[in-house]
C-alpha cells in the first residue's frame, strides 16, 4: 500500500536534489490476496507460502499465473486451482516439445541446422508452404505483432493469454494433429518441410513465453534446434511477418468441416474407432482446392475413410438430406453430406433410442402430470411454476427429436 509514496518521495528526491527523474517508468501492481479477495494475514490464516507453492507446482506456473492472473493496476485473487492449470500448461508445453524431438528423430545433421535458421517470414517462403504451415505461421506472425505490442504497453496479463491461447488452442490442438498425415506421411519432402515448421513456430513460443516462465522454455530451447547461446539472450521474434489471409479462412472452414462431423459423430454414437464416409459440398473454388490439398488431415482429424470422400462443388443427386444421408451446414457455401449407413449398426442404435425414449418420456409425464395437478399450481410459486413449465416444454421438444430420430434410422432400415 505504500509502494506508490515510496516511489513518489524517490522522485520528488532526485528532482530536488539532481534536477533529474531517477526513474523514466514505474510499474505499480495490485495487491496480491488470497482466492477470496481478503488480504493476506497471519491473523486469519490465508497466508499462501510462495515456497511451498514452488516446490509443489513449480517456479515457472507460478511466475505464469501471477503474471497472467488479473488485469494491470487490479488486486490479484490468487487460487491454487489456477497455478494447478498453469502447471498443466507447463506439462503441455514439455510434451509438445518432446512431440517436435520426436519428428526431428529423423532428421539428418544438414536438417538439423537448416531447421535451426528457418526462417518462414516472407511472403515468398510462406506461401511455399502448404495449408496447414501456412495457416500456423500466418497466425503465429499476428500473435507476435500483438504480444510485442501488449508488451510495450505493459499489458503482461494480455500478452500471457494471448501467447497461452495460441499455442494451446491452435498450435498443440489443431497443427499437431493436422500435420501428422505429413510428418508421417510417405513424402520425405513434405516430412521435413513440417518438421522445419514445427520447430519454427516453437522456437517463436518459447521466446514469446520466456519472461513470464524462463526455467522450462531454455530447457527446451536448448533442446531443439536453436542459434545462440542462450534464450535469456537470444532475440525477440522479429515483428512483420507475412500472413496469409487466405490460408487462415481456409484453415478455419477445414476446422468447420472436422467439428462437425466429430458432432455428428457423438451424436449419432458413432464407434471411436470406425471410419465414415463423407461428401464435402464446397461452391468456391479456392476453398474446394484446398480442402481437397487437405484431405488427408481432415480423414485423420475427422476419422473419415479416405477411400470414400470427396469434395465437389454441388451436392450429389440423391443424397441431399433425406432418410439415407446427413447434411451438415459448416457455413455458407460448405456443407458435408454423411451416408447414415456407414455410421452406425441400425439395430444397435434403434435400441438405444428406444430407451432414451422411455427415459425422456417418463420425465415429460412426470412434468406434466405436475401441471395438470391443481394443488401443485395452486401451491407453487409463480417462479417455480415458470422454472417446471420451461422444463416440461424442453422435454416435450427433446421427446420429439427423438421421436425424428426413430423415424429417420427406421427409414434407413427399411431400405
Amino acid at each position: 500500500d505504500i509502494l506508490f509514496f515510496w516511489v513518489a518521495r524517490m522522485i520528488m528526491m532526485g528532482l530536488k536534489f539532481t534536477g533529474q527523474a531517477p526513474f523514466h517508468t514505474v510499474y505499480l501492481h495490485g495487491l496480491v490476496r488470497d482466492e477470496k479477495g481478503r488480504k493476506m494475514s497471519k491473523s486469519l490464516g490465508n497466508v499462501v507460502d510462495p515456497l511451498e507453492v514452488v516446490a509443489e507446482y513449480g517456479t515457472d506456473a507460478l511466475r505464469f499465473t501471477m503474471a497472467t492472473g488479473t488485469g494491470a493496476g487490479q488486486d490479484l485473487n490468487l487460487s491454487l486451482d489456477r497455478v494447478t492449470a498453469n502447471r498443466n500448461f507447463t506439462n503441455k508445453l514439455w510434451n509438445a516439445a518432446k512431440y517436435v524431438m520426436l519428428l526431428l528423430g529423423k532428421a539428418d545433421e544438414a536438417e538439423w541446422q537448416a531447421a535451426a535458421g528457418a526462417d518462414f517470414s516472407s511472403p515468398a517462403a510462406l506461401q511455399a508452404l502448404p495449408l496447414a504451415e501456412r495457416w500456423i505461421v500466418s497466425l503465429l506472425h499476428k500473435v507476435v505483432d500483438d504480444v510485442t505490442e501488449r508488451h510495450d504497453k505493459y499489458d503482461f496479463n494480455a500478452a500471457g493469454i494471448t501467447t497461452y491461447n495460441y499455442f494451446w488452442d491452435e498450435f498443440a490442438d489443431w497443427y499437431i494433429e493436422a500435420s501428422k498425415s505429413r510428418a508421417y506421411g510417405g513424402d520425405p519432402a513434405a516430412a521435413a518441410t513440417s518438421r522445419a515448421v514445427a520447430v519454427y513456430v516453437m522456437d517463436r513460443v518459447l521466446r514469446l513465453l520466456h519472461p513470464f516462465m524462463p526455467f522450462v522454455t531454455e530447457e527446451l530451447w536448448q533442446a531443439l534446434p536453436h542459434k545462440g547461446d542462450a534464450l535469456i539472450v537470444a532475440p525477440w521474434p522479429a515483428t512483420g511477418g507475412a500472413v496469409d489471409s487466405a490460408a487462415l479462412s481456409h484453415f478455419d472452414s477445414l476446422k468447420g468441416v472436422v467439428r462437425s462431423v466429430r458432432n455428428a459423430r457423438a451424436e449419432y454414437g458413432v464407434e471411436a474407432g470406425r471410419k465414415v464416409a463423407a461428401c464435402l459440398v464446397c461452391s468456391e473454388a479456392g476453398l474446394r482446392e484446398a480442402l481437397s490439398a487437405e484431405l488427408p488431415s481432415i480423414c485423420l482429424l475427422a476419422k473419415l475413410e479416405p477411400s470414400q470422400v470427396s469434395v465437389v462443388e454441388a451436392v450429389p443427386a440423391g443424397t441431399s438430406g433425406g432418410a439415407g444421408a446427413i447434411s451438415l451446414v459448416v457455413q455458407e457455401g460448405l456443407q458435408v453430406v454423411l451416408p447414415m449407413a456407414g455410421l452406425f449398426d441400425v439395430d444397435k442404435e434403434l435400441a438405444r433410442l428406444a430407451k432414451q425414449r422411455v427415459k425422456v418420456e417418463k420425465e415429460a409425464a412426470k412434468l406434466s402430470g405436475q401441471l395438470a395437478n391443481p394443488k401443485f399450481v395452486e401451491k407453487a410459486s409463480q417462479e417455480y411454476l415458470a422454472e417446471v413449465r420451461a422444463q416440461a416444454a424442453e422435454a416435450a421438444e427433446k421427446l420429439a427429436m427423438v421421436d425424428a430420430k426413430i423415424a429417420q434410422v427406421s427409414a434407413l432400415k427399411a431400405q
